[in-house]
């Protein structure tokens, strides 16, 4: 990766960003916020660019220092992003990590991710990869395109089934756009039992922690739940 200072008129943004955020109501709040803090302190954060100039993360800084008037923005060149296919995955991945999300604006996302993932499109199931990091992970031969996308991510695979699901019912059903993920789910279905729900989330649970042994960026997280589980079984 090489950094360096781009002329901001240099600088142009991913035709994916739209699209991918596109339910993405960011409180205006949160961008002055940004911009105050770009005016005081500068960019901190270098932007993600590709070889061409094309913003791949920072949108949102380049915003700021397109109103604050200034002349370069510091920027990290990614040469690993070749192709729109993985500059769609580094976008979603790196969004995912960084932005403060709602359940749905989330659910798109991992649904798109996966669909990446399948045969014929990014990279194959079963074939060795590696993370954004290059960490390598190594799925077995049954892991489904659910299963990859899980681990990479480092959720659950009834997570991106669900995700999958709920995205696919509001193609169907544009009017279901903006409501809760459980009222879209739920749609048109009868109401699902306490037990049913207690289960669905159990078996989520599980998946995700499973998951967390194979992404290095989510492993911070099994302490953090090894302290839960302790103080549960001290009750």
């Amino acid at each position: 990766m090489n950094k360096m200072d781009i002329p901001i008129d240099k600088l142009k943004e991913h035709p994916l960003n739209n699209s991918l955020f596109q339910y993405d109501k960011r409180d205006t709040g949160d961008f002055l916020a940004l911009k105050g803090d770009i005016k005081e302190k500068g960019i901190k954060t270098e932007l993600h660019i590709t070889k061409d100039f094309v913003v791949l993360c920072g949108h949102q800084r380049l915003k700021a220092a397109k109103e604050l008037d200034m002349k370069t923005v510091p920027c990290k060149i990614i040469k690993e992003v070749d192709t729109l296919e993985k500059q769609e995955e580094y976008i979603i991945k790196d969004n995912l990590l960084r932005r403060h999300l709602s359940t749905q604006q989330r659910y798109l996302l991992f649904a798109r991710l996966s669909e990446l993932y399948e045969i014929g499109r990014g990279r194959k199931p079963g074939e060795k990869y590696k993370d954004l990091k290059g960490i390598k992970v190594i799925p077995s031969n049954k892991d489904s395109v659910l299963e990859k996308t899980a681990m990479e991510i480092g959720v659950g695979r009834a997570t991106i089934a669900r995700a999958r699901a709920y995205t696919e019912a509001i193609k169907q059903n544009p009017d279901l756009i903006g409501k809760g993920v459980s009222e879209v789910m739920n749609y048109g279905k009868p109401e699902e039992s306490e037990e049913e729900e207690l289960e669905r989330e159990w078996q989520d649970l599980l998946s995700t922690i499973k998951n967390i042994r194979y992404n290095s960026k989510y492993k911070q997280y099994a302490k953090e739940v090894y302290q839960h589980l302790k103080i549960l079984l001290k009750e």
